[in-house]
C-alpha cells in the first residue's frame, strides 16, 4: 500500500512539472523533445524521498498551480542569473550533503561522472531555492536519516536510474558507458 502510494504521488508531482516543463521558451532540450526522459529523471530524483515530503511536495505545487506560479520555469531563471536564488541557510545545508554524497559517487565511477560539482550545486540550489521551508525541512529530516543510516541518496538515485534503463546496478551502466 505504502509502495502504491508512493508511486501515484511521484506520478502526480512529475505530471505536475512536466506540464510546466514543456511551457519553457528555451532551446530545446533532450528532455523536451523526449518526455519519457523527463518522466524517468524526474521520478529518479524522488525514488528516496519519504511519503511525507512527497505529499508535503506534491501539495506545494498545487498550491503553486492554484496562483498561477510555474517553479521549473523559476529554477531556470535562477539557473540563468536572471532570478535571485534562495539565501536560506538550509539550502545550504542541504546542497553541502549532496554534494559530499556526489563527490562519493564521482570518485567511485570516475569514467562516468566527469564533471566538476559546480553544474550540480548550481542546479540542486537552484532546484532548492523554489521548494517552501515546510517542504526543505522535511528533505532535509529524509537527508538526516539518511546520513544516521550510512546511506547516499545520490547513489541511491543512480541505481534507481541505472535500474530504470535495463541495467543491474550503476556499477554496470557506468561500465558500459567506458
Amino acid at each position: 500500500m505504502k509502495s502504491l502510494l508512493k508511486s501515484r504521488l511521484i506520478k502526480a508531482i512529475v505530471s505536475l512539472e512536466l506540464n510546466w516543463f514543456k511551457t519553457l521558451k528555451t532551446e530545446q532540450t533532450y528532455c523536451q523533445e523526449n518526455e519519457e526522459s523527463f518522466k524517468r529523471i524526474r521520478s529518479v530524483t524522488f525514488q528516496t524521498w519519504s511519503l511525507k515530503t512527497l505529499f508535503l511536495y506534491w501539495r506545494y505545487l498545487v498550491s503553486l498551480k492554484k496562483e498561477g506560479r510555474n517553479p521549473v520555469a523559476e529554477k531556470y531563471l535562477i539557473m540563468d542569473g536572471r532570478l535571485p536564488g534562495s539565501t536560506r541557510r538550509i539550502i545550504k545545508d542541504i546542497v553541502e550533503i549532496e554534494s559530499g554524497w556526489m563527490d562519493e559517487v564521482r570518485r567511485e565511477y570516475p569514467s562516468f561522472f566527469k564533471d566538476d560539482l559546480s553544474s550540480f550545486k548550481r542546479y540542486l540550489s537552484a532546484e532548492l531555492s523554489t521548494y517552501s521551508d515546510e517542504v526543505l525541512a522535511s528533505y532535509m529530516d529524509d537527508l538526516n536519516n539518511a546520513l544516521e543510516n550510512g546511506r547516499n541518496l545520490v547513489k541511491e538515485r543512480y541505481e534507481f536510474l541505472a535500474r530504470s534503463l535495463s541495467f543491474s546496478s550503476l556499477a554496470e551502466m557506468a561500465g558500459a558507458r567506458k
